[in-house]
């Protein structure tokens, strides 16, 4: 299950992953102690823009960049939320394809004319037709990410050079 994480700004315990970080190492699986090491650096980094520019932020803790983005919305504001490996695919199901980061409002479009409004009906289409529908790229993008799979990496990026107060 999804999980709802909050740990108090400065908290040093071992509550890094709530009830999911006090688990016995033994019975959690690899890919999930590293979401543990990212529950803990997730937390020190909200802590850190708190402490130092004052605001509160989310933050989404998952095995990859995708699911990470959109558990991090689920529990606004200032406080972060883990996605073990073993419930990507059931959280994913009833998910409306537009929340998916890449899917637009024409692809949205397309792909409730071909029946699937949400992940779980887009995983229902066969790889093949989503590439005969919407190129190699998207198609495979689709195919993939209704099943929890991204391959894009987590990239440093450079401090904006402007900032700006809308």
């Amino acid at each position: 299950r999804v999980q709802d994480i909050r740990v108090e700004e400065g908290h040093s315990g071992d509550r890094g992953g709530g009830d999911y970080g006090n688990q016995e190492s033994e019975s959690v699986p690899f890919s999930d102690l590293l979401l543990r090491v990212g529950c803990r650096l997730a937390q020190e980094a909200r802590d850190t823009v708190k402490r130092e520019v004052g605001i509160r932020c989310s933050g989404g803790i998952a095995h990859n960049k995708i699911l990470a983005k959109l558990v991090s919305s689920l529990h606004k504001p200032d406080q972060q939320t883990v996605l073990p490996s073993k419930e990507a695919y059931d959280f994913l199901t009833p998910l409306d394809v537009r929340v998916v980061k890449g899917v637009g409002s024409r692809t949205a479009r397309k792909l409730t004319a071909l029946g699937a409004k949400t992940c779980g009906e887009l995983r229902g289409m066969k790889r093949d037709k989503l590439i005969e529908e919407f190129g190699e790229r998207i198609g495979s993008f689709l195919h993939e990410v209704c099943r929890g799979r991204d391959a894009d990496e987590v990239k440093e990026t450079k401090a904006p050079k402007s900032i700006s107060v809308e």
